[in-house]
């Protein structure tokens, strides 16, 4: 494989993304955005090659320039500056080269203005793109009602869109990703692009709404390598963001125990080289658990548990996301 190469796919999810946002953006500001998305998009890619530079990939790698980070996050500029800036540190800050049998801590994390959570005094109002048609519409309103069916959160429908923070389901047609959506509650409003063509749109839908509610996915967390051994001689060295994991130090995760089933885990072939093998392999009970991974047919309890804990529990801490790269 060409690693310094752009596959079509990530062109083409490039230039679909890039084309809705603008659309979105350009609607509620009224003016022409082409600058400020593709900026943004900029600082994405730009971060993943801090990352590989890190790594002494510089001028080996090229990372997938499809806009977005981990395969279906978009960052904000202030995410994705505050990142850079904190890559730039050396020492602690140090990513290990292949090979280095010392691991040290790539300080990347989201502080809590970094990543919103949405209040809970009034329901979150979403609303959908002309886009939709009524059997996507059914798909999104079965996602948000399993979300209400087991935690404290609420929303609201509007036909139209509200001036103030809100959710706004699009629907690209694009055969290069299932969804995508910003981390946490976003200004002025947090679109949640789907493109249904990847099976279980409700269980997808709920994977991006839950990261619109500030939920991270779970192969991330810092304690991921007790779970599950990454391969990463099988992973595709462009996609090496999809596989950083958070620290300890900065990020909790309420207490609430790894699951293989979680609606926020991706698949066991993530990333992968070769297809026929995983790059994410369970450490327990592997031969029922690996398939387990990446499902999207419900939320799991342990889904459930964290978004009770961030948002129907007072009193639970405000958690940080800081993510490191072991190679």
């Amino acid at each position: 494989m060409n690693c310094k190469q752009q596959s079509e796919q990530n062109v083409q999810m490039k230039q679909d993304i890039l084309q809705k946002t603008v659309a979105f953006e350009k609607k509620i500001f009224g003016n022409d955005v082409a600058d400020k998305m593709n900026m943004r998009f900029d600082r994405t890619l730009q971060l993943k090659q801090a990352l590989l530079e890190k790594a002494n990939l510089k001028g080996v790698v090229a990372p997938a320039d499809n806009g977005v980070f981990d395969k279906d996050l978009l960052l904000t500029e202030a995410q994705a500056n505050y990142m850079l800036n904190e890559l730039g540190k050396g020492g602690e800050g140090a990513i290990p080269q292949p090979g280095s049998a010392k691991a040290k801590r790539a300080s990347i994390f989201f502080e809590q203005n970094l990543v919103q959570k949405w209040p809970t005094s009034t329901p979150i109002p979403y609303t959908f793109d002309s886009s939709l048609d009524n059997l996507d519409q059914n798909d999104v309103r079965g996602a948000i009602s399993e979300i209400e069916q087991s935690t404290c959160i609420r929303f609201k429908y509007m036909a139209t869109a509200p001036k103030g923070n809100h959710i706004n389901y699009q629907k690209v047609n694009s055969p290069s990703f299932c969804g995508l959506s910003y981390i946490g509650r976003v200004e002025p409003a947090n679109p949640v692009y789907l493109s249904f063509q990847c099976g279980n749109g409700r269980g997808i839908a709920v994977h991006e709404t839950m990261h619109a509610l500030g939920v991270n996915h779970q192969h991330l967390r810092m304690d991921r390598d007790k779970h599950i051994k990454v391969d990463w001689s099988n992973i595709n060295p462009q996609q090496y963001d999809a596989f950083v994991v958070a620290d300890s130090k900065l990020y909790t995760t309420y207490g609430v125990k790894y699951a293989y089933d979680s609606i926020m885990h991706y698949n066991a072939y993530t990333a992968a080289v070769n297809i026929a093998k995983p790059t994410m392999i369970p450490l327990v009970n592997q031969q029922a658990n690996i398939g387990l991974l990446g499902q999207r047919a419900k939320m799991s309890t342990a889904d459930v548990e964290i978004l009770n804990k961030m948002y129907c529990k007072p009193g639970e801490p405000i958690s940080f996301f800081q993510i490191r790269i072991i190679l």
